[in-house]
């Protein structure tokens, strides 16, 4: 499984990062800008069906995770090899900069999670937007002179990108909007960013660590849906610890 860690310049992405690899990931590979680094994640389900067969070995599922540079500078939309690991990306990591540091101003100017979360919701809308519209312009063309069969598998793909281009118009992630699973896998071509599961991680001040639930369920209150999720650390901290 492949994890995207992104957010806004100055978020601690390459912190978090470091705290979720316990420091064992890469240094940034060139020419993409990121660091790469994989986490083995154990579940009991595994080790006991593993005892009940009398397995020899038991692989636990193993999360690359990608640290990505900052993606939408200015406005314009990702472009290189960064690009691809993130629209390749199975799921999303969103750092986003709730600590305070006077030597480390905000791109934007000032500390505002809730903007800064919405601000890259609508970078990443507005990217999917682009695709969808594009994909909407050849369709319309396919359903008018193409063959028969290709007119109605064209059809049934315009009517799930017009509703794909409704909730983006309405600043409707597609995570929350899209819910079969039949319409997720006939999206899975298109590299949707706002589609793609998200994981809302709050970089807390170390002295906040003790409110962290707190602050993870008003988040989860603002944010969450059925594939948005939100939590909070002190990335600084737990990247000490490990």
């Amino acid at each position: 499984m492949d994890v995207a860690i992104v957010g806004l310049p100055l978020a601690g992405k390459t912190t978090v990062f470091q705290a979720l690899t316990a420091g064992h990931g890469s240094a940034a590979a060139a020419p993409r800008g990121e660091h790469i680094g994989s986490v083995k994640v154990p579940d009991e389900r595994l080790e006991k069906l593993g005892a009940l067969v009398k397995a020899k070995k038991v692989t636990p599922i193993e999360v690359v995770l990608h640290d990505l540079p900052p993606l939408f500078e200015r406005g314009a939309a990702p472009s290189g090899p960064a690009a691809e690991s993130l629209a390749k990306a199975d799921a999303l990591v969103h750092a986003v900069r709730a600590f305070q540091r006077e030597d480390v101003p905000h791109s934007l100017e000032s500390i505002d999670a809730r903007r800064d979360i919405e601000v890259l919701d609508a970078e990443m809308m507005l990217n999917d937007l682009g695709i969808v519209e594009r994909r909407l312009e050849k369709l319309d063309i396919t359903v008018r002179t193409g063959p028969a069969a290709e007119r109605e598998a064209g059809e049934r793909e315009k009517a799930l990108l017009e509703r794909c281009k409704r909730f983006l118009e309405s600043e409707q992630v597609l995570r929350n909007a899209i819910s079969d699973p039949t319409d997720t896998r006939g999206l899975s071509n298109y590299g949707l960013l706002s589609l793609k599961p998200a994981l809302v991680l709050l970089n807390i001040d170390e002295r906040e660590a003790g409110r962290a639930a707190d602050i993870e369920a008003e988040y989860e209150t603002r944010f969450g849906g059925p594939k948005t999720r939100a939590a909070a650390f002190c990335a600084k901290l737990e990247a000490e610890l490990t």
